[in-house]
C-alpha cells in the first residue's frame, strides 16, 4: 500500500500543477511603480495572448485587499493591431479620474498589478536618489562600502 501511495503522490502533484498552470490568466499589468500624483494622467498597460476583459478595478492595498471594496472601476481601451513579442492583446487602463491618495492594486480579472501609490509627493525622493546614484557611478565612491 505504501508503494502505491508513493507512486500516486507524484501523479497527483503533476495533475495539481497542470491545473494551476491552466488557470493562469496569462495577463500582465504594468503600472508606474513610483506612483502617480492625484492630478496627473494615470494610465496602466495590460497585455496578454488572450482577449482582455472589458473592465478593471482598483482596490486599496494591504492584507485585507482581497476582501476590500472597490475604490474605482473603469473601462479597458483595447489597442488594436499591435503585437509585441508573443503578446497579441494590449490595452490601456486609464484611471486619471481617480484622485484619492493612498496605496492601491489594480485588477483585471484574476491578474493584479504591483502596489502603487497616489500621492502629491511620490516623486519627492527622486532627485536625491538620482544624484546619489550619479555620484557612485562617476566618482567611484560607494556609500554602502564606505569607500
Amino acid at each position: 500500500m505504501k508503494r502505491f501511495q508513493l507512486l500516486l503522490a507524484p501523479a497527483v502533484l503533476a495533475l495539481a500543477l497542470h491545473v494551476a498552470a491552466a488557470s493562469d490568466t496569462n495577463l500582465y499589468l504594468r503600472v508606474n511603480q513610483l506612483g502617480y500624483r492625484p492630478g496627473d494622467t494615470k494610465i496602466a498597460i495590460a497585455f496578454s495572448t488572450n482577449p482582455i476583459a472589458p473592465s478593471f478595478s482598483i482596490y486599496p492595498a494591504g492584507p485585507a485587499s482581497l476582501d476590500a471594496k472597490t475604490a474605482y472601476e473603469g473601462k479597458v481601451t483595447v489597442i488594436e493591431g499591435v503585437t509585441w513579442g508573443k503578446w497579441t492583446q494590449h490595452a490601456e487602463l486609464d484611471f486619471s479620474k481617480f484622485t484619492k491618495p493612498g496605496r492601491y492594486v489594480l485588477r483585471v480579472g484574476e491578474a493584479s498589478s504591483p502596489v502603487f501609490a497616489i500621492d502629491d509627493k511620490v516623486y519627492e525622493p527622486l532627485p536625491d536618489q538620482l544624484l546619489e546614484f550619479m555620484r557612485e557611478q562617476q566618482c567611484g565612491y560607494n556609500p554602502w562600502l564606505g569607500k
